[in-house]
């Protein structure tokens, strides 16, 4: 008799079941805020990505992100040296807010920065679309 195939469940989609949004949502720095509403287009618009170690998470060719958020893992952020040399800025840990993967929204940010995945990490993104609006109704 044939074994049935067992679905394979992604880390992502592990970590968005296991992850209390909410929860998640209330650590965020400028949450208490925000208006009901501007909460509520978070609740829907919020998304976690995984990158597994060494992958890039950002970096200026890449699409506009937003938002990071730091579930878990870690984050490196480094500039491009013109000898081609890694600088590293500074690291991201669980817990930690990043806003330099939307610097297509804030217009102070005018170097180019990448970012990897130092080992296996979780991110909650909240859009850039959704971050340039709250940037001008509220932040």
């Amino acid at each position: 008799m044939a074994k049935q195939a067992t679905p394979v469940v992604s880390t992502a989609a592990a970590s968005i079941a296991a992850i209390d949004m909410e929860r998640t949502l209330t650590q965020l720095p400028f949450w208490s805020s925000l208006t009901e509403q501007e909460q509520e287009t978070l609740r829907r618009s919020t998304f976690v990505r995984h990158y597994e170690k060494g992958a890039f998470v950002h970096n200026s060719d890449n699409e506009c992100l937003g938002m990071l958020f730091v579930l878990s893992g870690e984050i490196r952020t480094y500039l491009l040296s013109e000898e081609g040399r890694e600088v590293t800025l500074f690291r991201l840990y669980p817990g930690e807010l990043c806003v330099l993967s939307a610097s297509c929204v804030i217009s102070q940010i005018t170097f180019d920065t990448q970012m990897t995945a130092g080992m296996d990490t979780d991110v909650l993104i909240i859009p850039a679309n959704i971050i340039a609006a709250l940037k001008e109704q509220n932040l």
